[in-house]
């Protein structure tokens, strides 16, 4: 008996967490416990005329919303736990969804608007445990427009690595079930395309007749049919700034963010769970916090209290989106990371911007905080990565690329110096300053900018509306961390440089679409062919003008005999 003790506290304590109708009195310890899925509390006190006539009103939310969890808390029996929340009145109601941050509800004590207000974040999520095929941009943009969850997987049935992650993002979905929604958008729609073509094999076997078959005006209306449905998936994956196969992105907060970790199970399940949450990521440590500021240019530290815990998260909520495609948000009450920022507990909770190798404080008050993350937003020198290269490559920019290995810190800071003297004496912003890592992006570079690995660190300055780099001034010398004030010179006048051209030739172009379109296509284009060469074979071997064993006879002693003459010459 006493061994069977733990097994049915556990599976009680299962039930009473899973089970919404039964959650009625809860203590701290289980509302702070509930981390799966919709918690709505109403806090109250037993002699209050309002709770007492909200009584009702609240039973019949339970009823009506049988998959949330409702639960209520005696502020009587539990003051400083209800003073800590923020509870100024009773009763009031607060909603939390898989652990995240707090809802207030603000409005009156109607069941029409609580219910509202249930409805608005009762998220039902990912249900099925299964993955949702999209196949409109306006069910994306509803999706965007919620700024509920979705990992959303886009992919082409021919893609090798799609069908690598393909059984890893089955298996994901169902490990989100309840948590995260997820999705996937095919960007070349071919299942029709696969049964026609598995139907017209059956009717007329064989390559010959599969391709020369002469049924012109059916042809030619399939064709049409399957063009159209590549064109719009493809303008669908388009639209969505897919520029490779597979794209993992990710949409939350009202935001696209692109997913660029390993396609690990164990990887895209943390990263979904991380993301799904409160917009301002909670770091326990400062040496977690150490390794996810090495990873941005631009980050925001909230650094907090942890013995008064006063802070302005929910503001902060509300702040986060508007920013979270280029800077992330952190919160901790780690000690370090005050003593790292050089704060005392006099001046928590603070602001921080980290960038650049330094740190800028917030002093303001809390209604300019985003005017002035914006300001702080950009940093002096930004590293290209694979989720900015675009913008920064194809921006609309110029931009000072520094190219270097990943060891050398010191043309890095001459980089970072040359971005200072930039802004600070020539009172400039019309240049974004750019660090490559030169061995990542090695075949890149030599075949851009026929710069070879073992001839770094140096330094361009690209025109990508011109599509022109330049790599040397005026007088032919190169450009050099060492001379920063002599290349921001000749940008000023780029009309007395050469530039070169980052477009590729005409010819180039065309082979490097044929064989692009060649990989995406490879097992049709190969059966073409292939049924080509045999009708050639087949004509150059069947002539209908077969010559007889007379006419063979007659035409080798013709040859011999011409050969003789030729000899007697």
């Amino acid at each position: 008996m006493v061994r069977l003790l733990p097994i049915i506290v556990a599976v009680v304590t299962l039930e009473y967490f899973t089970q919404a109708v039964n959650l009625k009195e809860l203590d701290p310890k289980a509302i702070e416990a509930k981390k799966e899925g919709a918690l709505f509390v109403e806090y109250y006190s037993p002699d209050s005329t309002l709770c007492n006539e909200f009584e009702p009103k609240w039973n019949q939310l339970v009823k009506s919303h049988p998959d949330a969890s409702f639960g209520k808390l005696n502020c009587a029996k539990y003051t400083d736990y209800c003073i800590e929340r923020g509870i100024d009145r009773v009763p009031s109601v607060q909603t939390k969804f898989n652990g995240g941050h707090w809802t207030d509800y603000n409005g009156d004590f109607s069941l029409d608007d609580v219910n509202e207000f249930v409805i608005k974040n009762d998220h039902q999520r990912n249900k099925l445990g299964e993955s949702v095929e999209l196949t409109s941009s306006k069910q994306i943009r509803d999706i965007i427009d919620s700024k509920e969850p979705w990992f959303v997987k886009f992919y082409a049935p021919w893609c090798g690595h799609c069908k690598h992650l393909q059984p890893v993002w089955t298996q994901l979905a169902k490990n989100l079930k309840n948590k995260v929604n997820v999705a996937e958008v095919n960007c070349e729609d071919s299942k029709g395309k696969t049964k026609k073509k598995q139907k017209k094999k059956k009717k007329q076997p064989g390559v010959m007749i599969f391709f020369f078959k002469k049924k012109k005006k059916k042809k030619k209306t399939k064709g049409h049919v399957l063009k159209k449905k590549f064109m719009y998936k493809t303008a669908l994956c388009q639209e969505f700034k897919v520029t490779g196969l597979p794209t993992l992105s990710f949409f939350v907060h009202g935001a696209n963010l692109k997913y660029n970790g390993e396609r690990k199970l164990e990887k895209l399940e943390e990263y979904a769970h991380e993301m799904a949450g409160s917009p301002v990521h909670t770091v326990k440590d400062d040496a977690k916090l150490q390794d996810l500021l090495e990873q941005q240019d631009v980050t925001f530290v909230y650094v907090r209290d942890p013995k008064n815990d006063v802070h302005e998260m929910a503001f902060l909520e509300t702040v986060a989106p508007g920013f979270i495609e280029n800077i992330p948000f952190f919160t901790t009450t780690d000690k370090k990371t005050a003593l790292r920022f050089n704060l005392s507990p006099e001046d928590l909770p603070a602001s921080v911007i980290v960038k650049d190798g330094t740190f800028e404080l917030f002093k303001g008050g809390v209604k300019d905080l985003a005017a002035w993350i914006i300001k702080e937003s950009k940093p002096l020198v930004t590293r290209v990565l694979p989720h900015n290269s675009n913008s920064i490559m194809k921006g609309k920019q110029m931009v000072v690329l520094g190219i270097t290995k990943p060891d050398d810190s010191d043309s890095e800071w001459k980089l970072r110096e040359m971005a200072k003297i930039y802004k600070n004496e020539h009172q400039g912003n019309n240049l974004t300053f750019a660090q490559l890592d030169g061995k990542l992006w090695g075949s890149f570079i030599s075949r851009a900018y026929g710069i070879q690995s073992n001839k770094l660190p140096a330094i361009i300055v690209l025109d990508p509306q011109s599509e022109l780099y330049y790599d040397h001034h005026a007088n032919k010398k190169m450009f050099s961390f060492e001379s920063p004030d002599e290349i921001l010179e000749s940008i000023k006048n780029l009309s007395a440089l050469t530039g070169i051209s980052t477009s590729p030739s005409k010819t180039m172009g065309y082979l490097e679409k044929f064989f692009v379109y060649f990989g995406n296509n490879w097992i049709v284009l190969t059966i073409i062919i292939f049924g080509a060469f045999i009708v050639m074979f087949y004509y150059l071997t069947n002539d209908d003008t077969t010559l007889t064993r007379e006419q063979m006879k007659e035409l080798a002693k013709k040859t011999i005999e011409e050969s003789k003459g030729k000899k007697a010459e």
